[in-house]
């Protein structure tokens, strides 16, 4: 058991938290214990966490990362305690938990590029925190992280520059999406495909991070924001929140997208992760357009590409959390959802408690709804 501890706390805090033990495991909601904030890190009260794909892809086995773990990695709470050495942040203070675990130290973290740090990806899929070390334990046996965070808990203990600190105003039941979803699909249009206002996007795939990708299209003033996917209800949502063409998934999409956009679009984003997808995503892009795999495909997928569909100079690209920096982008698009600019409520269909970590992802498994947001306070 680490043994940093909090100056005032004698004995590790036991606190309610959905847990996975094995690949294809029962996730069950149960006690574990948390140490105290050691160096550079902070506890934060979690208020709310959205559920996404990413923990349904550890449960099914899709993601090999070290169990047993807590899940949870959208979270977003109040800091209770901070631990020796941190700056910047205090009891009190709201904060989004960010997916992008970082050092600030580094050569890419210095270069204003966090979603590139080697220790925070090291840590991340180690279960440990940026620090090196694992906070959560139960029956005196070690706990993993999930993405240096495990929000799936009343409490947790992170690195401090995975707390990211917003506006106290904002709906913390809503910012929590910006923890990993709703900004990489944001971040995927404003930073990595860097598209000019005027531009051309088409999104395949509306679930939640699709249709962020879609309101970030919007919020930059793209003139063509094509929306494809195989479900009514969220071609529905995609039409609310931004999307001005909307194509029903299957047979000849490639070139239902092309009429629509004679020549092609700027960026294509998959959000699927399927080979199938990106091939789509990259024949309608334009000349020097982009196709940007943004889905997370279970390890060990490959993607076949027709040399042909590179011509004359398209490209494709990868996302690691729409490359924003989160200490910058996650205030800025959590201000921008305060001032009605950025529609992310329209992502949320379901409300619920800790105990309903299992229906969540089952709901998620399924295709119910968008995105399910998991409420702790008084858990």
């Amino acid at each position: 058991m680490a043994s940093c501890q909090s100056a005032w706390r004698d004995a590790d805090l036991v606190v309610r938290a959905a847990l996975i033990s094995r690949p294809g495991g029962d996730v069950v909601v149960t006690d574990v214990e948390l140490d105290g904030p050691g160096e550079g890190e902070v506890t934060v009260r979690v208020v709310a966490a959205g559920v996404c794909h990413t923990d349904l892809a550890l449960v099914t086995g899709g993601l090999p990362m070290p169990m047993p773990a807590v899940l949870g990695h959208e979270g977003a709470g109040v800091i209770e305690e901070v631990g020796p050495g941190v700056s910047g942040l205090v009891p009190g203070d709201h904060v989004v938990l960010t997916v992008l675990a970082h050092c600030r130290q580094c050569a890419h973290c210095l270069a204003g590029r966090p979603y590139d740090c080697a220790v925070g990806l090291g840590a991340t899929f180690a279960g440990q925190l940026v620090t090196g070390r694992r906070a959560l334990s139960r029956d005196g046996a070690l706990v993993n992280h999930f993405f240096g965070q495990s929000s799936f808990a009343q409490r947790v203990v992170v690195h401090e520059a995975t707390a990211i600190k917003i506006d106290d105003d904002i709906d913390l039941g809503i910012a929590c999406l910006l923890g990993c979803g709703a900004s990489t699909g944001i971040g995927a249009v404003l930073n990595t495909g860097a598209v000019a206002p005027g531009g051309s996007v088409a999104v395949f795939g509306c679930g939640g991070v699709g249709l962020a990708a879609i309101m970030g299209a919007a919020l930059l003033g793209a003139n063509d924001v094509v929306a494809i996917d195989l479900r009514a209800s969220r071609l529905a949502a995609a039409a609310k929140v931004g999307a001005t063409q909307i194509i029903e998934a299957g047979g000849d999409v490639a070139e239902r997208v092309l009429a629509a956009v004679p020549g092609g679009v700027d960026l294509a984003i998959d959000s699927v992760g399927h080979s199938a997808v990106v091939r789509q995503a990259l024949s309608v892009c334009g000349p020097s357009g982009t196709a940007l795999i943004v889905g997370a495909a279970p390890a060990g997928t490959t993607y076949e590409l027709e040399s042909r569909l590179f011509k004359p100079s398209r490209r494709v690209v990868g996302n690691v959390g729409g490359s924003i920096v989160p200490e910058v982008d996650i205030p800025r698009y959590a201000r921008l959802f305060a001032a009605g600019r950025l529609p992310l409520r329209e992502l949320v269909t379901a409300e619920l408690g800790l105990d309903d970590v299992p229906e969540a992802l089952r709901r998620l498994q399924n295709g119910d709804g968008i995105r399910s947001v998991i409420h702790l306070d008084g858990a």
